[in-house]
C-alpha cells in the first residue's frame, strides 16, 4: 500500500477525477452546479434566474469586473457571494454599525431561503445518486446543512 505524500497525491487525483466526472465533464455529468439548471422547467442554464442572481449581486455591491464565462448563478460563485455578505456583517459588527449588519444578514437570509434552497437540493440529491465517494458525500452534508437551520446564522454572537 502507499503512504505518506503518495498516498496523499493518489488520494487528490482520485478525488480531481471523480469531481471531473460528476460536475466537469466532457461526458454529460450526473449533476450541474447552475441554479438556473434546477430552476428552469427546460433544464437550461443561463435563464432569468441567472440575472436575477446577478442583480442581486449588484444590489449588495458586489460587481464582477469583468466578463468571464462562468454564469453568475454558479454554485461556487453563490457561495462566494455568501461569504462576502458574512464578512460584511462582521466588519460591520466590528465598528458597531448595527444597520449594516442587519442589511447583510438580511440579504444573506433572502439569499438562502428564496434561492439556494430551492436548487440547492436538487443539486445534492443529484451527487449524492451517483458518488460514492467519502469526500464528496462529506461535503454534500455540509452544502446541505447551509440550509437546515439558517436562522441559526441570524443570532448575535
Amino acid at each position: 500500500t502507499e503512504t505518506g505524500i503518495d498516498a496523499g497525491e493518489c488520494w487528490i487525483n482520485e478525488l480531481a477525477a471523480e469531481f471531473t466526472r460528476l460536475i466537469v465533464g466532457p461526458a454529460e455529468t450526473p449533476a450541474v452546479p447552475y441554479a438556473s439548471f434546477y430552476l428552469s422547467p427546460s433544464r437550461l442554464v443561463m435563464t432569468e434566474d441567472t440575472l436575477a442572481v446577478r442583480r442581486l449581486y449588484v444590489d449588495a455591491g458586489v460587481a464582477r469586473r469583468s466578463y468571464v464565462r462562468i454564469p453568475d448563478d454558479h454554485l461556487g460563485l453563490e457561495l462566494d457571494f455568501l461569504y462576502f455578505l458574512e464578512r460584511e456583517a462582521a466588519s460591520a459588527q466590528a465598528v458597531g454599525d448595527d444597520a449594516t449588519v442587519q442589511a447583510a444578514r438580511g440579504r444573506r437570509a433572502d439569499f438562502m431561503r428564496n434561492h439556494m434552497s430551492q436548487w440547492v437540493p436538487g443539486f445534492a440529491s443529484d451527487l449524492l445518486g451517483a458518488t460514492s465517494h467519502d469526500f464528496i458525500r462529506a461535503a454534500i452534508a455540509l452544502l446541505l446543512a447551509l440550509l437546515v437551520d439558517d436562522e441559526a446564522s441570524q443570532l448575535e454572537v
